[in-house]
């Protein structure tokens, strides 16, 4: 079991599981998903986390959200409108917060509608803190906040990883 190794070997946070939906088979780390059916794939997320959890080692569930590409995923924005958002991508998230009580959520790459998720209050807080009452914390993905502004924590990022923005 993935959370009792990770547990004996002194592991407190697991970066798994990836939520994302199979857009295209490109994706870069679209491997790590369980498909393109968001209940599917929320179901899936859901069992993974409970697991971990289970162990008592806390699970991330990534990338939130519309990460599925891999080329320019830091310089891309997936534009989705609302109902396709809530409906398709964001639902296997809600799932691993209603169903599973996961830990942490790790904040994509990419853009959404033009503002990076780690730096996007209506994705962090406005979705995930106060209408699915999210309270675990919210984690950048490497090197996945793009500016030094205080904008980005007021956003509702929790922590920035591993520190520092975007290099290049």
């Amino acid at each position: 079991e993935i959370g009792e190794e990770a547990r004996e070997k002194g592991v407190n946070v697991i970066l798994s599981p990836n939520a994302n939906i199979l857009r295209t088979p490109q994706g870069g780390r679209i491997w790590e998903s369980f498909g393109e059916d968001p209940f599917h794939v929320g179901v899936c997320a859901t069992e993974l986390i409970k697991g971990i959890q289970d162990a008592g080692v806390i699970a991330t569930v990534k990338h939130f959200v519309g990460n599925e590409i891999e080329t320019y995923r830091d310089a891309s924005s997936s534009n989705i409108p609302m109902n396709a958002l809530m409906d398709i991508y964001v639902e296997p998230f809600y799932r691993a917060i209603a169903d599973a009580n996961v830990g942490s959520i790790m904040a994509a790459y990419n853009a959404l509608n033009n503002t990076y998720c780690s730096e996007n209050k209506f994705l962090l807080t406005d979705i995930l803190k106060k209408k699915f009452d999210f309270k675990g914390f919210i984690v950048s993905d490497f090197f996945g906040v793009y500016s030094n502004h205080s904008d980005t924590f007021n956003s509702g990022l929790d922590l920035n990883m591993p520190g520092g923005k975007m290099p290049g």
